[in-house]
């Protein structure tokens, strides 16, 4: 008698009813491809540009974790309910009001997220908005078990029993048949013939390093290279009036826009952006006349070192005339899947970035690279040499160490060469550290590195007596970024008005760094005038430097301020004239009603 009582609890204990088997695997379901596959996957397909892979190479590996994930939720689940069942349902109510919450969050609550570029962003101030958006968060996690407790307090005395399991089942199946279509209808409207990339080529660093013995142009775009600072460097580090030696400082500069995108592709091909997508302006830029193009049909050799994301998408645009292109075997490309910083974990982070509150958002953002798609994918060793696909303080350091491998080599045909380097977008002790020890590195002492690596440049230039015979410019894309975008660091416009524009012309005595605050030159020169240093007619491209430097001409000069949050979200905010000086905030005008 014992001993059949003891079977008949134990065989209680081992059946778990099948509402509740529906509502764990419903729950296990909806929770596990939220995370891992769902919500992933709607930041892809939202802004595919930003990626460096396709949309299969996320999809599947996303897939199986979430499968993984789920399955292990179930089980988790169900080892809870047969131990303990008070157990199962704090479990599973917690896990429910995760679920709500998460879906709740990224569907009504996240409004505009911050745009992860690298600079410190998170939402941690508690400001009212963001501790409202805590609160009901933490509300609608807590919900479930809130009303559990209710139900076990007065559901006896009111003879109602409410089969929460049942609630369960049903709304975890109708957010996953929501994320599921939600996810096609999206999927449907993208052209992902757009976002194609193939690695069967890369740039790279070998015929880089390849200058002419008759005549250069050097070009070295350093990222957020403002102005300011660059006074501030200067006289912390003197030495540099003598390294630039030949050099001109024009303080008086200003970029057109306050991104990276637009701003070098509107260099290279005096095309303004027209609030198209990042993929449908570049494409357009590298159709028409670009400077490489130009340069290349005019009897130049041209190379150079762009940003896969922000000034092309793929190689056929750009290997009719770029001569450092050189194609890598498929068999050396792996996909970094779970590594560090691999598909798996940056999608995940990114997951978790989207489904927290806004206070806990910020957490995320360490995990994630600025570029998120930077390191997915890797190549075999024996091509150390090739260009990193995005810009990074990663490009400035192996910049650095082909200098010191390789060395700079002198060939025949006239070179133009551009170099993006990360500069100043990254606060870097390792790029800090190629010129000085630092505990803690900063916007200075960064740039100081960076100048580091131009020095080491030159310095082969002149060993190789192709120095003086070459025009360099040295100047950023913009500057430090206006305060309707770095509200968080309490800079105001007066702060982040001028751009840091250099200028060596060929056979320019080498006398120390030289300065001028008179001439108002802009970034909307560069086009012109980059042709004008080739000798080839640049009057219908615009003015150039020159125009303005030896002809005393004045011209109009614009700033767009933007905020480029991700492909398909770029707000304009103001667009200032600027006549006079520009350091001096009362000769900036702002434009009415600009488009």
């Amino acid at each position: 008698m014992e001993r059949s009582a003891v079977l008949k609890k134990l065989k209680n204990r081992l059946h778990i009813d099948k509402r509740t088997e529906a509502a764990i695997i419903a729950l296990s379901i909806s929770f596990g491809f939220m995370i891992f596959l769902f919500s992933p996957m709607e930041i892809f397909v939202g802004s595919p540009s930003d990626f460096t892979i396709g949309f299969r190479e996320i999809f599947f590996p996303m897939l199986f974790k979430a499968a993984e994930a789920s399955l292990f939720i179930a089980l988790l689940l169900n080892a809870a309910c047969f131990i303990n069942k008070a157990l199962y349902t704090v479990l599973a109510d917690i896990m429910f009001g995760a679920l709500i919450a998460g879906y709740s969050q990224q569907l009504f609550m996240n409004g505009k997220m911050n745009q992860i570029t690298g600079d410190e962003a998170a939402n941690t101030d508690l400001s009212p908005a963001v501790t409202a958006n805590l609160i009901v968060y933490l509300l609608l996690l807590l919900l479930p078990l809130i009303l559990t407790f209710v139900r076990s307090a007065i559901g006896e005395r009111i003879r109602i029993k409410l089969r929460s399991e049942t609630i369960v089942a049903y709304v975890s199946t109708v957010i996953v048949l929501m994320q599921t279509v939600g996810l096609a209808a999206t999927s449907v409207k993208v052209d992902w013939s757009k976002y194609d990339r193939n690695f069967t080529a890369r740039l790279s660093y070998n015929k880089l390093l390849e200058l002419s013995g008759d005549e250069n142009i050097v070009v070295f775009i350093v990222d957020r290279f403002d102005g300011e600072t660059f006074d501030e460097v200067l006289k912390e580090y003197p030495e540099l009036n003598s390294e630039l030696g030949g050099f001109t400082y024009y303080r008086n500069n200003v970029s057109h826009y306050t991104n990276t995108f637009p701003s070098i592709p509107n260099m290279l091909s005096g095309q303004h952006y027209e609030g198209e997508k990042v993929v449908d302006y570049v494409s357009r830029i590298w159709k028409g006349d670009t400077v490489p193009k130009l340069l290349f049909e005019n009897g130049w050799r041209t190379t150079m070192v762009i940003d896969s994301n922000t000034t092309y998408r793929n190689n056929d645009q750009i290997s009719g005339f770029c001569s450092n292109i050189e194609k890598i075997d498929q068999d050396d490309i792996e996909y970094n899947y779970n590594g560090e910083k691999g598909i798996i974990p940056t999608m995940t982070w990114l997951s978790m970035y989207k489904l927290l509150p806004y206070a806990a958002k910020g957490f995320c953002l360490p995990m994630v690279n600025k570029a998120p798609s930077e390191d997915f994918v890797t190549v075999d060793g024996e091509n150390s040499d090739l260009v990193p696909l995005l810009t990074s303080d990663k490009v400035d350091l192996k910049l650095y160490a082909q200098l010191k491998e390789r060395g700079l080599r002198s060939g025949e045909n006239k070179t133009f060469t551009f170099i993006h380097i990360n500069g100043m977008h990254d606060v870097s002790k390792e790029v800090s550290e190629l010129y000085q020890n630092v505990s803690k590195a900063d916007e200075r002492t960064t740039l100081r590195g960076v100048f580091q690596i131009l020095s080491e440049y030159f310095e082969q230039m002149k060993q190789l007596g192709i120095y003086d015979n070459s025009t360099i410019l040295l100047l950023g894309d913009h500057g430090r970024l206006p305060n309707e975008i770095m509200a968080q660091r309490q800079a105001t416009l007066d702060d982040v008005i001028t751009t840091a524009l250099l200028i060596k012309p060929k056979n320019t005595a080498a006398e120390p760094l030289k300065t001028d605050s008179v001439h108002e030159l802009s970034n909307d020169y560069f086009f012109a005038s980059i042709l004008e240093y080739a000798g080839i007619d640049h009057e219908k491209y615009g003015v150039s430097y020159n125009d303005v430097i030896n002809g005393d001409l004045s011209a109009p000069r614009y700033l767009q301020t933007m905020f480029w949050n991700g492909s398909n979200n770029i707000d304009y905010k103001a667009l200032y004239k600027i006549t006079g000086d520009a350091r001096d905030f009362d000769n900036w005008e702002e434009v009415p009603e600009h488009e």
